[in-house]
């Protein structure tokens, strides 16, 4: 059986030719695989995005003709999901704004260094893996808004329930679960309870504590256990993001933002 992984494949459109050569070194040495695909103006671009199938797209908002930005915003309107990561050398507060509502995960200004791509590589690795979450929560209404937000995450999430404390405690201990979402109120054993006993099994288990309390008001009741994330209840599908890229060390995307 061939169980060889298959190589991302990556659309770089750029006018600049020293662009696209820092993505080919780059692609030579990342050890997945990388496939690159290059592209030198946005209506070819587009071409590429409507007709073939690409895991990254790396597109320049300055491109002669048809820009990166109407390439992505047509692209959109056809219904292409891609990841996509922007490029530019001159961030505009306006720029940044249109990328967002257009869904480019992030915003690389020129010029970049080769270990700027491997974030995000990183990232999108992580991203098409599966992540298997464990929702501990007292209320039925509760555990399902919760988790209709978590499967709404860029991250593939899949999520299994407990009821309590105890149910938590027995379901991490049949399987592996990489990541916590832990309600601090709950009868029996509370939040700060649980996480005891969970790490008492595993010291490792990345744990995101919830609650409708301020968070300066929940930590203390947590003593020195160690909490990877907190959110206040209600969250959204944007703060999943950001706690699962909190727990596996993956930088928040627009992090290198200096818009005029």
């Amino acid at each position: 059986m061939d169980n060889k992984v298959a190589a991302i494949r990556v659309l770089v459109a750029d006018d600049s030719t020293t662009v696209r050569h820092i993505f080919r070194d780059f692609a030579s040495l990342w050890s997945a695989g990388v496939e690159v695909v290059e592209s030198e103006c946005g209506e070819t671009c587009l071409k590429y995005l409507t007709e073939e199938r690409f895991d990254i797209a790396f597109l320049d908002v300055h491109m002669p003709g048809m820009t990166g930005l109407e390439a992505l915003f047509h692209a959109r309107h056809q219904g292409n999901q891609t990841f996509v990561v922007l490029m530019t050398g001159r961030p505009k507060n306006e720029m940044i704004d249109l990328a967002r509502r257009l869904e480019a995960y992030d915003l690389l200004v020129k010029p970049f260094a080769p270990d700027a791509l491997a974030v995000i590589f990183k990232t999108y690795e992580r991203l098409v893996q599966p992540v298997r979450a464990l929702l501990v929560d007292d209320s039925a209404t509760v555990r399902r808004v919760i988790t209709r937000i978590i499967e709404q995450s860029i991250f593939r999430i899949g999520v299994d329930e407990a009821v309590d404390g105890n149910a938590a405690v027995e379901a991490c201990g049949k399987g592996r679960f990489d990541i916590v979402f832990l309600d601090v109120n709950m009868p029996g054993l509370d939040g700060p309870a649980t996480l005891a006993r969970l790490r008492s099994h595993n010291p490792d288990i990345r744990v995101v504590i919830n609650s409708s309390e301020a968070e300066e008001a929940v930590r203390p009741r947590f003593g020195n256990q160690r909490v990877d994330m907190f959110l206040k209840k209600p969250f959204y599908p944007k703060d999943v993001d950001r706690a699962i890229r909190w727990v596996f060390d993956l930088p928040a995307p627009y992090r290198s933002e200096q818009a005029a």
